[in-house]
This record gives structure tokens, sequence and C-alpha cells, in this order.
């Protein structure tokens, strides 16, 4: 998902996808199953800059914003725009629904489906 925040005279995109997770996981030094131990004071703004990176590499453009420059500009923003990322961050992280299917009956109103078909003939009432 990309988001773009004006801040001061210019604008700046974000592009969180995998690659900004895998600049953050590079950034830190660690696997990403272990996304978790990053401090929670260090996540946001490490990924808001990995987002950075991802966004310029993605236009074939250098970064010339530092890590410590987007920390001062990230305390700067206004709300609407930590809204903007923030909503950017939701839509691009998996749906929980997605991630945890399975191939187990679904039981509704007492009634169970013996084939894929939802047709009334195919369901038998649970007692």
């Amino acid at each position: 998902m990309v988001a773009k925040v004006k801040a001061g005279w210019r604008k700046i995109g974000f592009r969180f996808d995998a690659y900004s997770v895998l600049l953050l996981c590079e950034m830190h030094g660690i696997d990403i199953s272990e996304l978790d131990k990053i401090d929670k004071d260090e996540y946001l703004p490490s990924w808001t800059w990995c987002a950075y990176r991802s966004y310029q590499a993605r236009r074939n453009r250098r970064y010339h914003i530092s890590y410590k420059r987007m920390r001062k500009i990230l305390a700067r923003l206004r709300m609407d725009a930590y809204r903007a990322i923030n909503n950017a961050i939701v839509k691009a992280s998996p749906d929980k629904e997605e991630t945890t299917s399975s191939n187990k009956k679904k039981v509704q109103d007492g009634t169970t489906s013996l084939s894929q078909d939802t047709a009334p003939e195919y369901e038998k009432t649970i007692s």
C-alpha cells in the first residue's frame, strides 16, 4: 500500500510492502519471524523509513532522507498524516480470515453441509 504525506515543502511517499519488511529485518539484523523483538518505540519510525526506501526503490530513485531525519519528520507530522500512514499500514497487513482458513465443516444455525454445495437438499440437521 502506498501513502503520500506532505512534510514541509514536499511530499514523501511510503510503500508498505514485502520489500519494506525485508529492509526492516536487514536494518535490525533479525529474521522475519522475529519482528516482535523490535522495540515498540523503534518499530514505527524504522518501518516508515524502510517504506520510504521501498517507495524510492520502486521509482528507481536514491533515498535522500536518513533515518535520523525521518524520526524528526515523523515527530513534526500532523494527525491527518499519521492517519494516512496508519491506514496504509492497516491495508497492507493481511486479513486474519485469509490466514486462518481451514477445510473444516462450518456449523451454522444447527445445520452442516455434506458437500460444498449449500443447497437445502444437501443439508443435514445436527441433533
